[in-house]
């Protein structure tokens, strides 16, 4: 399974500022949600990663979502990526995968947030 993704800062034409989350093939694109919302902040993308690493070590279901468009319940080795209005069929990633999402999403909203990124 190939997801190519991509991270960026939208900006209105009132000059607001958004990090975005962008996926590909389209079949991922539901998985943009997870920046959403709280999800845009990188203290809440740390708060999870712990939650996840915790549930893991313990053996325990997590799930987590910034709204009902993407919902990620973790399952061990897999997670089960759905949505709470059946718009798409549910599939399955590696934990890895989100793992390195979640960390790399983190990492990019640090940046944002420490005016780390060039031109904004």
């Amino acid at each position: 399974m190939e997801i190519e993704r991509s991270f960026y800062i939208r900006v209105d034409e009132k000059g607001n500022q958004y990090p975005m989350m962008e996926f590909f093939p389209p079949k991922y694109s539901m998985l943009a949600h997870l920046g959403f919302e709280e999800f845009s902040k990188s203290d809440k993308i740390k708060y999870v990663l712990k939650e996840i690493n915790k549930a893991i070590k313990r053996k325990q279901k997590y799930s987590f979502a910034s709204d009902d468009w993407c919902i990620v319940e973790v399952l061990g080795e897999k997670c089960i990526i759905r949505n709470g209005f059946e718009e798409f069929e549910p599939f399955e990633v590696d934990t890895s995968f989100m793992l390195n999402l979640l960390n790399d999403w983190m990492n990019f909203l640090i940046k944002y947030e420490s005016k780390q990124i060039p031109g904004i």
